[in-house]
C-alpha cells in the first residue's frame, strides 16, 4: 500500500535499539514555527510584492507515516520544499484578487485568513494542523508605491478630519439655532401673556373704578384752579382724559 516500507512505530524517550539497515526520521508533534524569506506574489493590479512569511503548525501522530510515505523526507525538508510551495501558491491565489492597498489596510487580516483556509484544506489530509499564517515585518513594495499609499492615507485622514469638523460645526449651528428659537419663543410667550394681561386690565377699568382709584390716590391737596368760591374736582373730565 501507500505506507510500504514505512514502519508505523514511534520511539519512546530514552535508549532505543535500531537495526543498522533502518533509518530513523524525527517528526516532532509539538507546535513548530517555520519561516521563509522573500516570498513573492502579485496583486490584482499585477504589482509584484514580497514578504517574509511564517507558519505555525503541529503534526497528527497517526498521520505521520502517511506524510513520510508521500515525501520520503524529514519534516524540515518537507516544510522547506513542498510546504513552502503550498504557502506561496495559496498567497498568490488570494493576492491576485486583492489590491495592494488592501494588504496595507483593513483587509490584511482577511488576506491571511483566506490563505490559511486554502492551506488547511491542502495540508490537513497529510497530518498538518495549521494554526497560523503570518507576516514578519511588512510587505515589500516599490518605494514609489509606498509613497503613493502614504499620500492616499494622509488624504483620507485629512478628509475624515474635515468631515468631523463639519459635523461639529453643524452641531454647533443647530445648537445656536435651537437656543435662538427657544429665546424667541419665550419672548413671544411673555409678550402674549403681557398683552392678554393688559387686555384683561383694560376691560376691567370701568369709569367707576377709575374714579375710585383716583380717590384712593388723592393726597387731599386742593386743586390750584377754583371758581372763586368752591374748588372744582371734575371726575368726568378725569374719565375723559383717561
Amino acid at each position: 500500500g501507500e505506507n510500504k516500507g514505512v514502519e508505523e512505530k514511534s520511539l519512546k524517550v530514552g535508549v532505543n535499539f535500531i537495526a543498522p539497515w533502518k533509518e530513523v526520521y524525527k517528526f516532532p508533534t509539538f507546535d513548530q514555527n517555520h519561516t521563509w524569506e522573500d516570498i513573492k506574489f502579485q496583486t490584482q493590479e499585477g504589482l509584484q510584492v514580497s514578504s517574509n512569511i511564517g507558519i505555525t503548525f503541529s503534526l497528527e501522530p497517526e498521520k505521520i507515516p502517511i506524510l513520510f510515505a508521500k515525501y520520503r523526507l524529514g519534516i524540515q525538508e518537507i516544510t522547506d520544499t513542498f510546504i513552502k510551495n503550498n504557502v506561496r501558491d495559496a498567497i498568490n491565489i488570494v493576492a491576485s484578487k486583492m489590491r495592494v492597498e488592501d494588504l496595507y489596510g483593513e483587509k490584511k487580516e482577511e488576506f491571511f485568513y483566506k490563505v490559511k483556509n486554502i492551506l488547511h484544506e491542502e495540508l490537513k489530509p497529510i497530518g498538518f494542523n495549521l494554526h497560523k499564517v503570518y507576516i514578519i515585518g511588512n510587505f515589500d513594495v516599490p518605494s514609489i508605491v509606498t509613497e503613493a499609499l502614504n499620500r492616499k492615507i494622509e488624504a483620507i485622514q485629512r478628509a475624515e478630519q474635515r468631515e468631523n469638523e463639519l459635523r461639529e460645526a453643524e452641531a454647533e449651528a443647530k445648537k445656536q439655532i435651537a437656543t435662538s428659537e427657544g429665546l424667541a419663543k419665550s419672548r413671544l410667550i411673555a409678550a402674549q401673556a403681557e398683552a392678554e394681561a393688559n387686555e384683561k386690565l383694560a376691560k376691567s377699568l370701568t369709569p367707576e373704578l377709575i374714579k375710585l382709584k383716583f380717590l384712593e390716590r388723592w393726597d387731599g391737596v386742593l386743586p390750584k384752579v377754583t371758581d372763586g368760591k368752591n374748588f372744582i374736582l371734575n371726575l368726568d373730565q378725569i374719565d375723559q382724559k383717561r
